[in-house]
C-alpha cells in the first residue's frame, strides 16, 4: 500500500501539533441531537475527543468552508444547546487546513458529572 504524499504530511503536521485524536462521528453521553434535528454544515469531520478528563464534541471544517453564514450556525448551534464554543487552529483531521471548533456543556464535567456535584464548596 502506497501513502500519499499528503498523508505524510498530515501525520507529520500531527506529530508536530499533536492534537487529540477525535473518535469519529459519536456524540459525548452528555449531548443528544433533539429529535428532527440534523447537524449543521459546519460539522464536517466531527467527533468526540477528550479534554481535561472528560469528552467534548468537535467539528473540523476547512478553513475554506468556514463562511459567515457558517459562523451563524455555529453561534446558533451553541445557543440552542445551551453550549460554549471555542475554535482552535489545531486539528486532527488535516492540520493547517481544517480548524477545530470544540464544544461543551458548561454544566458538565467529563461525561457524567454535573458540576455542582463534584464541586467542594
Amino acid at each position: 500500500m502506497t501513502i500519499s504524499p499528503q498523508m505524510i504530511r498530515i501525520n507529520q503536521l500531527r506529530a508536530i501539533l499533536q492534537p487529540t485524536e477525535v473518535e469519529k462521528e459519536k456524540f459525548p453521553r452528555w449531548f443528544r441531537l433533539r429529535r428532527g434535528d440534523l447537524l449543521p454544515r459546519f460539522f464536517d469531520h466531527w467527533g468526540r475527543t477528550m479534554a481535561r478528563g472528560g469528552y467534548v464534541l468537535v467539528a473540523e471544517p476547512y478553513y475554506t468552508a468556514m463562511t459567515e453564514e457558517r459562523w451563524e450556525e455555529v453561534r446558533r448551534f451553541a445557543i440552542k444547546y445551551d453550549l460554549k464554543y471555542m475554535v482552535l487552529p489545531n486539528s486532527y483531521h488535516f492540520p493547517g487546513q481544517t480548524l477545530r471548533i470544540v464544544l461543551w456543556n458548561p454544566g458538565w464535567v467529563g461525561d457524567a458529572m454535573p458540576v455542582a456535584a463534584v464541586s467542594s464548596g
